[in-house]
């Protein structure tokens, strides 16, 4: 979803009416994407089992990198250095299961990160540290590093484009050179918009019995306890068999099969519930 939004946002930038410079890597790490993905370009950089440690190894886990690391930190550490380090802020854009819908993730306790997040206009805000989830990633480190604002914007469906998505990340990239004034207008932002903490204890919900699932709430709606989020159902008469509402007053960051599918298996996680951390008015 990051390479096709800001493809479609570059083509429809009109230069003239820009102030500031906006820089764009698509694809930041395309040897470690040509190796996941098994295809033959750069499949002679390196010998085969260096290749597999390599591929082993997660570039959004060694921000600010290594100017004489190995090949994944030396790469990591050139644009933090060529790009992070002479930008304003900094937006990461990733993928993430079609259950979590989409959302923005900021450093807890930097209010320019979370200015930028609220900027983008994502139902559900997450508020991280390293502590709270992991070390190394571009938006926790930036921040503190170099003082940069800086978000990690997540998308769904992992590794396919959706027209509904493309709409809201093109959105989002729009609402945020309005945030910094490089775009004249104000950011288009929902009435409401909730605020996580990844800290704060959250309660999953398994599939007990196989079936249909239904979800009757989006992630960031907001309930109160003992309102309903998700049924399983039989498959032949339809019929609920296993009913999930809310535990305590709080938000959905994600509902649905990680998977996609409706059709659920005992021990799948069908829904994740947390307290509500803020709630922004927009």
């Amino acid at each position: 979803m990051g390479v096709e939004a800001t493809h479609h946002l570059l083509l429809g930038l009109d230069l003239e009416k820009l102030r500031g410079t906006v820089v764009v890597s698509p694809l930041a790490m395309p040897v470690h994407v040509a190796w996941s993905a098994g295809l033959d370009q750069y499949a002679d950089l390196v010998p085969a089992r260096r290749k597999r440690k390599l591929r082993s190894i997660n570039p959004n886990r060694v921000w600010p990198g290594k100017p004489d690391g190995n090949l994944i930190e030396r790469v990591v550490h050139a644009i933090y250095e060529q790009v992070c380090r002479q930008v304003y802020a900094v937006v990461d854009l990733h993928c993430c299961r079609i259950c979590d819908y989409y959302f923005v993730a900021a450093l807890e306790g930097h209010q320019p990160s979370l200015d930028l997040a609220r900027a983008f206009g994502a139902p559900l805000v997450d508020l991280q540290t390293e502590r709270s989830y992991a070390q190394g990633l571009l938006f926790l480190v930036a921040p503190e590093d170099i003082d940069r604002p800086s978000i990690l914007v997540e998308m769904s469906p992992d590794g396919d484009v959706t027209y509904e998505m493309l709409g809201h990340a093109l959105r989002g990239l729009r609402n945020l050179l309005k945030h910094m004034g490089m775009l004249r207008g104000r950011p288009e932002l929902p009435k409401q918009q909730v605020v996580v903490r990844r800290a704060d204890p959250v309660k999953v919900f398994e599939a007990r019995r196989e079936g249909y699932l239904v979800t009757h709430r989006r992630v960031g709606d907001v309930l109160e306890k003992g309102e309903l989020l998700c049924e399983v159902r039989e498959l032949d008469r339809f019929r609920p068999v296993q009913t999930v509402r809310a535990p305590f007053d709080g938000t959905v960051p994600s509902i649905g099969p990680a998977s996609g599918l409706r059709i659920v298996h005992p021990g799948e996680e069908i829904c994740t519930f947390k307290r509500v951390a803020a709630v922004l008015r927009n």
